[in-house]
Parts: C-alpha cells; structure tokens; sequence
C-alpha cells in the first residue's frame, strides 16, 4: 500500500488482483480500474496470447468477486486486444483507458 496525503492506495499484484478490503470501511465511492478483459478463446491465438488467457482464467473468478463491492468499475473493453507483454504500446494502452473513461462519464 502507498499512503498519500492520508490516502491509501494499493496494487492489486498477483494474489489481489482489484483488493478492494482496504476500501470497504471509507466513506468515499470505491473506484477500481481492472485493465485485463478476458478475451475469447480462440484457436489461432498465438501461444504467449494462449498462456496469457490462461493467466487470466486462473484469477478471474476472484476478480469477479472484487468487482462486484465496487462503486465504480472501469474496464475498457479494447484492452482485450493488448497482452500482458505489450510494454511498448504503454502509450496507447493510456489513451485507451482515459478514453474510455471520458466516453463513459465515469468520473
């Protein structure tokens, strides 16, 4: 967890991916950002695209359920074309969630 100005932030990381506890007990809306959509199975996904989905099968169901305490959830769909690995598109990735976020009165 990171503390600014009385403020708790915290990174999911591998265990929690959207940790949510922390939050429940505030008295402010609880914003989460999840930024890996499930993509679809499909048999012509490469094999790191493959190990990727499976990564995030595996945590998926926990995720599920942090979501659902959320006031607010932001998950840009688009990101479901980006990978775990696609470092170098950082940039877009960024403008993709903003975006979304502006489209969807969000905030």
């Amino acid at each position: 967890n990171v503390f600014i100005n009385g403020n708790t932030y915290a990174n999911g990381g591998i265990i929690g991916k959207l940790p949510v506890e922390p939050f429940l007990n505030s008295n402010s809306k609880t914003i989460g950002v999840h930024v890996n959509p499930l993509c679809k199975y499909n048999s012509e996904l490469s094999a790191i695209r493959q190990l990727e989905r499976i990564i995030h099968l595996s945590i998926r169901e926990n995720v599920i359920r942090e979501m659902e305490k959320l006031d607010i959830l932001i998950e840009p769909p688009e990101l479901v074309n980006y990978g775990l690995f696609d470092t170098n598109k950082m940039d877009e990735i960024i403008k993709i969630g903003y975006d979304y976020t502006i489209q969807q009165n969000i905030i």
